[in-house]
């Protein structure tokens, strides 16, 4: 049955998200194919065209990813500008920013997918400067994690974390109520854990933060065992 089609302008490989890689472009074409190309109803509440109603277990399962890495990837292309999400009690809903520029039917008019702004690989910019809005971040320990973390990522993965102003901000809220070198202790354990629930929801900010009061700092050995042990 033929059940039409949608557009992908090749100005797109110019974009901030294009640079990201194949998993950030797979996951940016199938929320294109699966947009409402015009408007519906869901569980009573309307979908307009170019949004997309969604339960995250149930996109994650569909797409065989963690609901963290899911998050994850979402919270990034939500940072490119690309999409936009809001939530209800049921599910959520992801809006296609500048969808009807994307697939109107008239060509004569080339979209910009992405704002000028964000045009920049992220490969040029420093590791620091990956997080948006990382002007905003002042305090020097958040700036030392973020380094910490991009390392400890790449060497886990294999690959650069993109971070995002939610990783920031949880990272902020961390730093609150442990110290830096805590904080990277706990780090440390959680690349280094091999629990099933961190291994399938991917190696996050947000994953460490729900993990983070499982994950205990090494106790120092006491005088006396050391002595007994001697």
């Amino acid at each position: 049955m033929h059940r039409g089609y949608v557009k992908v302008w090749r100005k797109f490989t110019d974009s901030q998200t294009w640079s990201r890689g194949v998993d950030y472009v797979g996951l940016l074409t199938v929320l294109l194919m699966k947009s409402n190309h015009k408007p519906g109803w869901f569980l009573g509440v309307k979908i307009e065209r170019g949004q997309i109603a969604y339960g995250s277990h149930s996109l994650a399962k569909e797409l065989k990813v963690g609901r963290g890495k899911l998050r994850h990837m979402l919270d990034i292309l939500r940072d490119d500008g690309f999409l936009t999400i809001t939530s209800t009690s049921q599910f959520s809903v992801i809006t296609i920013c500048n969808y009807n520029r994307y697939q109107d039917k008239f060509v004569g008019v080339q979209p910009a997918l992405q704002p000028a702004s964000n045009q920049r690989a992220t490969s040029e910019q420093p590791l620091s400067k990956n997080v948006k809005n990382e002007k905003k971040v002042t305090d020097p320990n958040i700036k030392t994690f973020i380094d910490w973390w991009f390392n400890a990522y790449k060497e886990k993965i294999g690959e650069k974390y993109l971070f995002t102003g939610k990783d920031a901000k949880i990272i902020q809220t961390l730093l609150k109520t442990l110290s830096l070198e805590e904080v990277q202790l706990r780090g440390k354990q959680f690349f280094g854990s091999k629990d099933d629930f961190i291994v399938k929801a991917g190696y996050t900010i947000g994953v460490f933060q729900s993990q983070i009061n499982k994950l205990s700092t090494p106790k120092p050995k006491s005088f006396v065992t050391e002595w007994r042990r001697g």
